[in-house]
This record gives C-alpha cells, structure tokens and sequence, in this order.
C-alpha cells in the first residue's frame, strides 16, 4: 500500500511538475521596485504554518514566495530548541501542512520512512520525526527559505507599492519586497516569552531556569524542582528534571488542571441528539472542525461566548492518552488549585519558597517557569512602525477577562490585520494569530492556511485583472502561428 521513500518521491515529484507546481513564475505579472524583484507574497516564519500557506499558495499558481525564518535551516519553530516534549501532544491524525494530499501527509512519509506499520505503532508522532518531516516537507517542494534571517522592520512603500521589509542576516541589513506579508511566527507572533512580574519581584530572575530558554538539566540532578504553571509545557519541563535525576519534581499551579477528555475531544465525538432520522443511525458528525473552520467569522460577542467555552479548562489543555505518562513517577507531583502564590528567597542560601494563601507552603532549589507568552505588540520588533495604529479585541471591547486576548490584534475572518484608522497596508497584511489558531495549533492548522492563500489569490488576482483583460485582448488580436511548441 505505501511505496518506499524513493518511490514516495518521485510520485510526489512527478505529480506536482504536471501541475506545474514548481514554476518560480505566477499568473500574476511581475514587479520591480529599484531593480529588485517584488514578490507576491513573503512569510515571516519556516514552521509547519509557514511551510502549509507556501504549499496551498503554489496550489493556486502563486509562485513568486519567499520565506523568511530566524533560525538555522532545519531547525525552525520550538522542535530543535526549547520543546521539552518528546511527542507532540496533539492527536496524530490531525491534519498538517499537506493540504489535503495524502502522499505528503506525516503518515505516507513514515510509512514509506520506516515500514508500512510505522504509523500504526505509535501513539503520538516523536517531536524529532516531525521536526525531519518538515524538513522533508520543504526539501520536496522545493520551497524557498532564507533562514538565519531576522524581520527587524517593515512598513508599507507607496511608491513601490508593496512592502518593503528589513531584515538581518550574516551581520547586514538586507531589504525584500512583496505585495502580500503574512506573519506565521508562531505563539510569540504577538508578543514574547517574558517572566510575569509578580512572581520575580523578590528573587534574581536570571538565576532561575525558563520553559522557553535552554536549561542544563543534568544540572538538576539530586536537586529538588518546582515548575511553575499548569500547562503541557510545565509537565514536559517537570518530566525532563525527573529523567535526569531531580530527586523532586512539582508542578505548581494557580489554577486547577481538569483531568477528563477535554472539550474538543468530546466535541469531536458529536452531539446527543434523540430526534436523529433513520438513515442517520451512526455517531454523530465532528463538531470540532466547524468550531475551528468558521469560528472566526462570527460576530465580536459570539465568537468570544465560544472560545470562552471551548477554552474553559484552560488553553493548553492535553488528551488523557498525553497526560498518563506523567503518572507514577517517583518525585513528580502536582498541586493545582493552589490560588496566587509568592516566590521568595529562603532563609537558606540559594533556595526558593513558595507560599501562597490557601496553605501551601514548600522550598526547592530550583525554579522553572512556564508561564506561557506575553501577548504585547510592542514587544515585536517587526511591528514596531505599526503596532499602536493595529486594531486589538481591547480596543472593541473593554470588559474582556479571557485570558489576555485583548492585546492581540482583531483579525478579519481572512486573518487580516486590521488599523484603528485608513492604513495602505489593510488588506494586505495577514498574521495566524487568531487566538483559536494560537491555542489549537496543528489541528487548526488546515482551516487558516485554506483562508489565508483563497484570500491573497483572490486580492492578488483583483490587483492583477486590467493587466489580465488587457493580455486577453492581446492575445484575441494575434494571429494563430503554430511554430511554437506549445501550439502543438
């Protein structure tokens, strides 16, 4: 049923050069601005959200697409860096980048990889095999990435009429061009990882271990650990400490972690619904992916009545599959519900005591945060020129109290960035930040890329149409001539 890897390759490879899929040219007519090239499109980001929109815009004959990534060539995103986790903690039959096209699916890659039953063995896809599938991904479609490059700038050209974008790379400032930005940075799109400050204010923050920094835990050994914080980051940091030795490993949490399937899970299963007809007497439909695919287009007060409840039990929140291979390990504990805690500096040189109202009470000698991303505009160096004319959910509405999506900025339901006031930049600019997006990840993933790449077709082909008309004319008027071998 699936080839070898070689076979899997050259099918991809001869499918696609029929579609013409790796043309560097577009339907739409080509720009220069100052002698150099002006792209369709440039992503800001060489994850699997960067490498999907790339994919889905080339399946709509949007060729001219670069990407921009800060990091090493094979080592884009939190896989080869920070990422604790040695599984993803979403289900492996989640959709990702292939845009529907099995043979570039996770699963025909390691089938054809490893054995026909690779997939079929595994519980949750290894964070390392989806960091060299990506690689793959890319390698295969030949997608062209600049990496080791950093969005230091960009603001719109009127006379170019594009964006112009600074970037670093190798020590020097480097200027690109493209009609269509989109920002795939990841869950720091719009902010940063920062320390949240009441829980720093009486203790050395650089003397202190960060879920999203590296940490030497083979220093941890024999030592005790508190981690700070109730998501999946937390576990995995908590997990790391435990294998390499950390005598006592907590998991300290404000807020109570929930311990069922959660909601997205159930809302997979389907609905209960007594009145069904006779020829719909099997389970019913997947209510989840309706909740991703079209959330965003509701009204501001409904779509936040359902991300509300979607994201009740917390943003992060993993599959009981994910979350049992933290249990019965010795020195690893958790104590959620524990209400808003202090940290100080013990009475005992070089340890930490935590405290908190409701009774609890306990010392270590190393902390870890994983407190998850400041969402903060300001804080993104690529928005600098633009982020106090960004529209954010804040500015709409004032009494928002879920979690701190007011600081992120309100999307169109085509993931445009929209401006408080008239800005050239409107309807060209794009971000996956929609909080659903942020949270989900990889299953919503399909949905936003579909969106996105329809949405800058559609735009890029309106800016293109009397360029169009007029080639059509041109085209009517010209002679039949068959010396040519595409007239054959």
């Amino acid at each position: 049923m699936y080839p070898n890897f070689q076979d899997l390759n050259k099918l991809i490879e001869q499918d696609l050069h029929e579609k013409k899929y790796f043309s560097k040219q577009s339907w739409s007519f080509p720009k220069q601005y100052n002698g150099q090239k002006v792209y369709d499109v440039i992503i800001v980001g060489a994850g699997h959200s960067g490498l999907a929109l790339a994919h889905q815009l080339r399946l709509l004959g949007i060729g001219r697409i670069l990407i921009l990534d800060k990091q090493s060539i094979d080592k884009p995103g939190p896989w080869s860096s920070f990422a604790r986790m040695e599984k993803l903690r979403t289900s492996k039959y989640s959709q990702g980048p292939e845009c529907g096209n099995p043979l570039l699916s996770f699963k025909f890659w390691i089938n054809s990889l490893k054995g026909p039953n690779a997939f079929e063995d595994i519980d949750f896809i290894k964070t390392v095999d989806w960091a060299n599938y990506l690689s793959w991904f890319r390698d295969i479609l030949k997608i062209d990435v600049v990496s080791e490059t950093e969005v230091l700038y960009q603001h719109w050209n009127s006379d170019a009429n594009s964006f112009e974008i600074t970037a670093l790379n190798g020590g020097k400032d480097k200027n690109y061009y493209a009609s269509f930005l989109c920002f795939a940075t990841g869950m720091i799109a719009c902010g940063g990882w920062e320390a949240p400050s009441n829980l720093v204010k009486n203790i050395d923050p650089n003397k202190i271990g960060y879920a999203w920094k590296n940490i030497d835990f083979s220093e941890l050994s024999g030592k005790t650990l508190a981690v700070i914080g109730g998501g999946a980051s937390a576990f995995d940091n908590a997990l790391m400490a435990s294998k390499h030795g950390a005598t006592c490993s907590d998991i300290i949490s404000r807020r109570k972690i929930p311990d069922g399937r959660p909601l997205s899970e159930k809302l997979w299963l389907g609905r209960s619904d007594d009145q069904i007809f006779p020829d719909e007497e099997t389970y019913p439909a997947d209510m989840t992916n309706p909740i991703l695919r079209f959330t965003n287009t509701l009204e501001k007060d409904l779509y936040l009545d359902v991300i509300e409840n979607f994201f009740l039990d917390g943003r992060t929140t993993s599959r009981p599959e994910y979350q049992r291979q933290f249990q019965n390990i010795e020195g690893l504990n958790v104590y959620d519900g524990v209400g808003e805690i202090a940290i100080t500096e013990s009475d005992d040189k070089g340890k930490y005591r935590i405290k908190s109202r409701l009774g609890f009470d306990k010392t270590y000698d190393y902390l870890i945060l994983a407190t998850g991303p400041r969402y903060d505009l300001a804080l993104r160096r690529e928005y600098s020129s633009i982020s106090d004319e960004i529209l954010t959910w804040g500015d709409i509405n004032d009494k928002i109290k879920l979690f701190d999506i007011e600081a992120l900025p309100k999307l169109t339901d085509e993931y445009q960035i929209q401006f408080k006031t008239d800005n050239p930049a409107a309807t060209k600019l794009y971000c996956l930040t929609d909080f659903v997006h942020l949270t989900v990840g990889i299953p919503a993933l399909a949905n936003v890329v579909e969106k996105i790449s329809r949405s800058i077709a559609n735009a890029l082909y309106l800016d293109n149409s009397k360029k169009i008309v007029a080639y059509m004319a041109e085209l009517n008027n010209q002679e039949e001539t068959c010396d040519d071998s595409r007239c054959s």
